[in-house]
């Protein structure tokens, strides 16, 4: 019942994203919203009666609700405390609710809501052809098969896809590609379908030409080699790397006789013969303009300007494109503390369980370390607000199958000290 009411929950975030059908209910709650705290409220009462959970892995539920704490404590001190001038305090409450604590709970929602390695792996699977089917989409409206009307393109000729923005796309799929990949190793996933699955997602990932979600991929991939190197085979990765450039490279080919991957690759061109300026889009010169800002007042650099006060200092519709910078200048070194400290605890864990995983789920836990690592590198690049909605979601369910072989882990270790 639990699994049947997350496949409706990741059907509501779908229409939400991919169609604009939030469906406000009152400031700062929607329908999806609604649905989620719904799921929270069974998950409680079931909790009560039948008392069948606990407090599991600590190591990332402690810094993701330290972190959570620590952006409330920031936005009550800037609001009553420091008392801002002109802080919008109730939107900044909101914003806080809908970017911090409902992240925590929907983390918590698909963390909670499964139980079972069979679970985790069918609802992954049904999550990763809800984005097939946004990929899909974004394909046909892009090279208009017919025009649907849904994707629209930007005036650059780059599609944002479901997330409505093309730089948080790229990095949606940098993030679950690995996973798509994995299905071709899944017995419960025909062949040909998990092919045509990985196509479409590189399709979409050229379309998006982000470029930061390219260099995350390269340099994700490389670390997560190295940092998996006592857990997958050199010779797979050597011929993984070769079909990846062939198959990429034939797509590309095969693409460049329309006008809109021409247009793109045309963009990349004009960007690598520009100056820094243009190399980055102009972040370095939003990057150079926020530090200046914390240099000014030394004493931000540990405490932060405050929740989401970039925006509202900065009266610009240009936000950091760093999500570490972000942290920084809004909660200061604390709050990326926490952070990074939590992304090093979901990598941690996830690489501790793979040795006990066998068959699929090894796979995914593998696929899972590849794409997050390729997301904090595309996390220098890139602000993410939709997006993060899946990349929760996706990672309560991998964190679900951490728990499950580290208990696995646990309880070989049990047996060898009774046996010594």
């Amino acid at each position: 019942m639990k699994r049947v009411l997350l496949v409706l929950f990741l059907c509501i975030m779908f229409a939400a994203t991919t169609f604009g059908w939030e469906l406000s209910l009152a400031p700062g709650l929607s329908v999806k919203n609604a649905f989620l705290y719904l799921l929270i409220l069974i998950y409680m009462i079931e909790t009560a009666v039948l008392h069948n959970r606990r407090f599991e892995l600590p190591s990332v539920l402690v810094p993701f609700g330290l972190l959570v704490g620590y952006c409330i404590l920031s936005w009550f001190t800037v609001a009553f405390v420091v008392q801002l001038a002109n802080y919008p305090t109730l939107e900044m409450g909101i914003s806080l609710k809908s970017n911090r604590f409902d992240h925590l709970m929907l983390f918590l929602v698909f963390f909670y809501g499964l139980s079972s390695t069979k679970d985790v792996l069918s609802l992954l699977r049904t999550f990763l052809w809800i984005l097939v089917l946004g990929n899909v989409i974004t394909m046909i409206d892009g090279f208009n098969i017919p025009d649907l009307g849904i994707i629209q393109q930007r005036e650059d000729g780059r599609l944002g896809g479901p997330m409505g923005e093309s730089n948080q796309y790229g990095a949606l799929l940098a993030a679950t590609l690995p996973a798509m990949i994995a299905l071709l190793w899944d017995p419960q996933t025909k062949k040909l379908f998990a092919f045509f699955a990985v196509l479409v997602s590189i399709v979409a990932l050229l379309l998006s030409s982000s470029r930061g979600a390219f260099v995350g991929i390269i340099v994700g991939s490389v670390f997560s080699i190295y940092y998996l190197r006592r857990y997958i085979s050199m010779r797979h990765v050597a011929i993984g790397t070769i079909v990846s450039l062939a198959t990429i490279t034939l797509m590309i080919i095969v693409l460049l006789s329309t006008d809109l991957v021409g247009d793109l690759i045309q963009r990349f061109l004009d960007t690598l013969s520009g100056g820094s300026y243009e190399r980055s889009s102009g972040r370095t010169e939003i990057w150079s303009t926020a530090l200046q800002q914390m240099f000014e007042q030394p004493f931000s650099i540990f405490s932060g300007f405050g929740w989401d006060a970039y925006d509202h200092i900065n009266k610009t519709r240009f936000g950091t494109h760093n999500v570490y910078l972000n942290h920084l200048f809004n909660l200061g070194l604390p709050g990326l503390t926490l952070y990074c400290l939590l992304i090093y605890k979901l990598l941690s864990s996830c690489r501790a369980a793979i040795s006990n995983a066998t068959g699929p789920a090894r796979n995914q836990l593998i696929a899972f370390i590849f794409g997050f690592t390729s997301l904090s590198i595309v996390l220098f690049f890139v602000d993410l607000y939709k997006a993060w909605i899946w990349v929760w979601a996706y990672t309560g369910m991998v964190m679900r199958l951490v728990v499950v072989f580290g208990a696995a882990s646990r309880t070989e270790i049990g047996k060898e000290k009774i046996a010594v």
